[in-house]
C-alpha cells in the first residue's frame, strides 16, 4: 500500500464532497488513460510495460496486480486549484509556511471570500500538507473506457436530476453539458470535454479505480 498524489478538476472535487456530504450521491470511482497504450500484435496478443501476452489475461489480470501505477488499499491524496494569501504570491509552494490560510477554487463560483485573494495555483503544484480530501482504493480495474457500465458512469460524479431523471454534470450550483437519461452518455460528453474530441469513441484502454471518500487531510486520516 502506498500514499499517492491524484489530480481532480474542480467538478471532479465537488463530486467527491458531495459524496462525503451525502453518501451515495457523489464520485467515488475515476477513470484514467493508460500511458502508453498496448501495442497489439497480429497475433492477437499484445505488449505493455516489457510484457507480452494474450491481451485479456495480460490487460485484466497482469496489469492491475503487478504493472498498474495505483493498487487496492493505497491512499490517495487529491490535488486541486488552490490559492493562499496574497503577501505569499512570490513564495513557492515547497516554502509556503504550513500556518499559511489555504483556499480551493471548486468552493467558489466566483472571487473566494475567505481572505485568500492570492493568485491562482495550479493543482499539480498543491503541496501534501495543504490538501483537504483523502481517497482509499478499493478497486482497480483495467478495461476498455466504453466497458464503462450505466452504474459506473454515475459514480463518476454524474447528478441525477430529480424533477426528470436525467443526468448532468454539476459545477458549484451550475450545470453545464448535455443532460440525458443514460449516465454513459453524459459521461462520454464529459471525457471528450477533458480529454478531446474523438477520445470516448477511440475507446482506449484505461484504469478504473473506485474509492471511499475522507474529508480530511492524509497525515490527519493516518494519524486517526
Amino acid at each position: 500500500m502506498a500514499d499517492l498524489p491524484i489530480l481532480f478538476s474542480g467538478p471532479m472535487v465537488r463530486g467527491l464532497i458531495r459524496e462525503v456530504e451525502r453518501p451515495g450521491t457523489g464520485k467515488t470511482q475515476t477513470r484514467r488513460v493508460l500511458k502508453p497504450q498496448p501495442t497489439m500484435h497480429a497475433a492477437g496478443d499484445c505488449t505493455i510495460g516489457g510484457h507480452r501476452g494474450p491481451v485479456d489475461y495480460l490487460m485484466r489480470e497482469i496489469y492491475p496486480q503487478h504493472l498498474a501505477r495505483f493498487r487496492k488499499g493505497d491512499r490517495l491524496w487529491v490535488k486541486e486549484t488552490w490559492r493562499t494569501e496574497a503577501r505569499h504570491d512570490a513564495v513557492k509552494p515547497t516554502e509556503l509556511p504550513r500556518a499559511a490560510l489555504i483556499s480551493f477554487d471548486a468552493d467558489h463560483l466566483q472571487e473566494p471570500n475567505d481572505g485568500c485573494r492570492g493568485r491562482t495555483r495550479v493543482s499539480i503544484h498543491m503541496p501534501r500538507w495543504a490538501s483537504r480530501l483523502t481517497l482509499t482504493v478499493t478497486d482497480v480495474r483495467v478495461q476498455r473506457l466504453q466497458e464503462c457500465s450505466r452504474e459506473d458512469a454515475a459514480a463518476e460524479g454524474l447528478i441525477r436530476l430529480r424533477a426528470t431523471g436525467r443526468y448532468v454534470i454539476a459545477k458549484g450550483d451550475q450545470y453545464f453539458g448535455d443532460a440525458h437519461h443514460d449516465p454513459r452518455v453524459v459521461y462520454g460528453w464529459l471525457w471528450d470535454q477533458i480529454n478531446g474530441d474523438g477520445s470516448w469513441a477511440s475507446n482506449p484502454w484505461i484504469v478504473a479505480l473506485t474509492f471511499t471518500v475522507e474529508r480530511r487531510n492524509i497525515d490527519a486520516a493516518r494519524a486517526a
